[in-house]
């Protein structure tokens, strides 16, 4: 009586543990309750084509706002500007919890999502090319090439070199795919500074102690040699205090 009684007991607890053990494993095409995706966490019994399609409108609904100080470049969802979120991997992503490997590990899974511990990373594709279509504009009017320090030779001094910009777009694409990822996105139009090789510092350091050649040529500015002498005029200024970097 004692064995068939403890046999009854034990056979009763593994039901039960096998009964709870069921309930952690998510049922057919549902999501492993509480897995983090998209800002949110799963429900019980959501299934995993309902979530993955929430997902995305989410994120494709998200607004993207560009500025420039106080200016507003760029007011525009994610869809707006061509975002695109592969709804299929992140389908299967989401059925994926709670079904890998094991038992014990499909269940150390489920349990983890349903402490909040299982997170879901979305994959979204935002295009270059609509966002440089309305930024183009204020692009090249931020773009400067950075100008080089010469030696002035009458001052015996270096010309004021001046760094250039460029608005970085492939970062403001980079940056708002980054954060639309949890939320709306409001970013600086990215503007990187171009410093010139050849900066005033760099240029009053150069030795001028040595001529290292010289030519010498004569010509007339008038009658026929008029137009070589506007061409070489025109070169001189281009080199006069020229620095050549290595």
């Amino acid at each position: 009586l004692g064995l068939g009684l403890a046999t009854g007991l034990v056979a009763s607890a593994l039901g039960a543990g096998w009964r709870w053990a069921d309930g952690l494993r998510p049922p057919g095409n549902n999501v492993a309750e509480g897995v983090r995706v998209c800002g949110e966490r799963s429900a019980r019994g959501q299934s995993a084509d309902e979530l993955a399609r929430h997902c995305v409108r989410i994120l494709l609904g998200r607004r993207v706002q560009i500025r420039r100080g106080e200016e507003v470049l760029v007011a525009a969802s994610v869809a707006d500007l061509g975002g695109h979120v592969d709804e299929t991997s992140l389908r299967e992503a989401l059925v994926a919890v709670g079904r890998r490997g094991s038992i014990w590990r499909q269940l150390d899974e489920a349990s983890r999502a349903r402490r909040g511990q299982v997170a879901i990373s979305v994959g979204l594709w935002l295009p270059f090319e609509p966002l440089v279509e309305r930024l183009l504009p204020i692009k090249q009017e931020i773009d400067q090439r950075p100008r080089a320090a010469r030696w002035d030779f009458a001052a015996s001094r270096p010309t004021e070199h001046s760094d250039g910009a460029l608005a970085d777009l492939h970062a403001a694409v980079e940056a708002i795919g980054r954060a639309a990822l949890t939320g709306d996105v409001a970013i600086e139009l990215p503007v990187r500074r171009l410093a010139p090789r050849a900066t005033s510092a760099l240029v009053a350091a150069v030795d001028r102690s040595e001529v290292l050649a010289r030519y010498e040529t004569h010509f007339a500015f008038a009658g026929g040699q008029a137009g070589r002498a506007q061409n070489v005029a025109r070169a001189a200024r281009a080199i006069d205090g020229l620095v050549l970097m290595p």
